[in-house]
């Protein structure tokens, strides 16, 4: 653990300095201690969810207005805490957006073209006299959620959105404890054309948080059959191939094709 300084953005456009506490723990320990406790584990092959903001203040509606750059930014803090990968959409350089503002008001997610699998969070903020009404919605990996949040505050209404979302996400995603255990599970994977490929290959496959441990059962003419020993049912190995992009499903059954 140790101590860093990291600048914040007040709603006054100022900027202070918060001293924080970063510990940082050991994924394998940690996964270990879950699974001796039989709780449920969020694996840590997580695909990315986009954020799309549009506030509506009672005079237009627009996508992540500039002078709310803190709210932005404090939900990124949100996400980062809780371990959830996020991406914000970029403007053009005329300032506007690939999608418009009155599409994303209706929280339709199915419109923004998303890859399957991938997430989005639509949030629309409305100024309802004092107080700020979000209506929240959420796809991730074919699940969709959606629901209310209100607050005097427009920040603490979109990271309590953010913190629900989390919830959702990681309650939908993670491993139950009844699909823990070891079992054993043969992969075989073509385009292993080099000793550059099969490192590669071979590395991936180690650091998917499913494998405890890889074996090579034989090899031949760019193609590789490896024993993996999983933690979980081999149903979370395929998921987590599938986010990862490395290995694409081949013809056979259990076969894959390696991407570099």
């Amino acid at each position: 653990f140790y101590y860093r300084n990291v600048e914040l953005t007040l709603a006054d456009g100022s900027e202070v300095e918060e001293l924080r506490l970063v510990a940082e723990f050991s994924r394998n320990r940690v996964d270990e201690m879950v699974r001796s406790l039989q709780l449920p584990l969020w694996p840590a092959e997580r695909e990315p969810l986009d954020l799309w903001v549009v506030v509506d203040d009672g005079l237009d509606r627009r996508i992540m207005p500039v002078e709310f750059a803190y709210v932005w930014e404090s939900m990124s803090r949100v996400a980062e805490s809780r371990g959830l990968p996020v991406q914000w959409p970029s403007p053009d350089e005329e300032g506007l957006f690939e999608v418009d503002a009155q599409l994303l008001w209706g929280g339709y997610t199915e419109d923004l073209n998303m890859a399957p699998g991938a997430g989005a969070m639509i949030a629309a903020a409305r100024r309802e006299g004092l107080e700020w009404s979000v209506r929240v919605n959420v796809s991730y990996s074919g699940e969709n959620w959606t629901w209310r949040v209100q607050d005097l505050d427009l920040q603490a209404a979109l990271a309590e959105s953010l913190q629900q979302a989390t919830d959702l996400i990681s309650s939908a995603n993670a491993i139950a404890a009844s699909d823990m255990g070891i079992w054993s599970h043969e992969l075989e994977v073509s385009g292993v054309s080099n000793a550059d490929r099969y490192k590669q290959c071979l590395a991936y496959l180690q650091e998917l948080s499913v494998v405890n441990r890889v074996s090579v059962v034989s090899a031949a003419a760019g193609r590789v059959t490896f024993n993996l020993e999983l933690n979980a049912l081999p149903q979370y190995l395929e998921e987590a191939l599938a986010d990862g992009g490395v290995l694409a499903p081949g013809e056979d059954e259990e076969a894959y094709q390696f991407q570099p």
